[in-house]
């Protein structure tokens, strides 16, 4: 991260608005009265954030992540299981996708599957509203996952507030974050299932097109 960019973080993690946010986090988790809970973890910037505030709480956390396996490079997911680890995860889940084109409904089957199997009573999850409009609908609902409890802990940050919490406290991050920001800038960068049609009417798999072209066409992709 840029020099400027960092101090930039820094002196946000400095406001009051800032500090709100984060007491109000630790409060949702601390109050949420789970007895066995499970978070979510895409290995993004969010996901980074709410993992790090819900281990302060529940250091046993259960924790799920979804390899997209045909749809992001293997470097970037050995990256993200490294992560987990330093952030100090002790019961990670990691389910790997079979299909060689992403599909919510893999992914959705596999999380209803690992609730039911650890009988998980709530999950904590790590949308924000400011994202999109289909998420801050998804957080007004509030739908729980088949019965589960869906707690957004963070669902109210900004992409400024995620970022000063990762800098201020030295938290890992993809390092394809700053291959993004460069293009996107460090408001728009985000860190989804690669080439997913999906979110073509954002221009995501055209950015993705460019910065990830040598591990699609010549690497190949895929699996190790």
């Amino acid at each position: 991260m840029e020099e400027r960019w960092r101090r930039y973080f820094l002196k946000w993690a400095e406001s009051e608005i800032f500090d709100e946010k984060v007491r109000k986090t630790h409060e949702r988790v601390a109050t949420s009265n789970c007895k066995n809970p499970a978070l979510l973890f895409s290995g993004g910037k969010d996901s980074t954030v709410g993992l790090h505030i819900a281990l302060q709480h529940y250091p046993d956390l259960l924790v799920f992540h979804y390899d997209y396996t045909y749809n992001i490079p293997r470097e970037i997911e050995r990256e993200i299981i490294r992560n987990a680890k330093t952030l100090g995860v002790r019961n990670l889940f990691v389910e790997k996708e079979k299909a060689r084109i992403p599909d919510d409904r893999g992914f959705f089957a596999s999380v209803y599957r690992f609730l039911r199997e650890n009988n998980v009573d709530c999950v904590f999850s790590c949308l924000r509203a400011e994202e999109s409009s289909k998420r801050k609908t998804l957080i007004r609902e509030g739908k729980p996952f088949q019965g589960v409890r869906n707690i957004h802990i963070i669902y109210d940050w900004t992409w400024r507030d995620v970022w000063a919490y990762i800098v201020s406290n030295k938290l890992p991050y993809l390092r394809v974050y700053e291959k993004y920001a460069e293009v996107e800038g460090w408001d728009k960068a985000r860190f989804t299932a690669f080439f997913s049609p999906d979110l073509d009417f954002l221009g995501k798999s055209n950015v993705d097109g460019i910065l990830m072209w040598k591990w699609k066409n010549i690497l190949g992709g895929g699996r190790d």
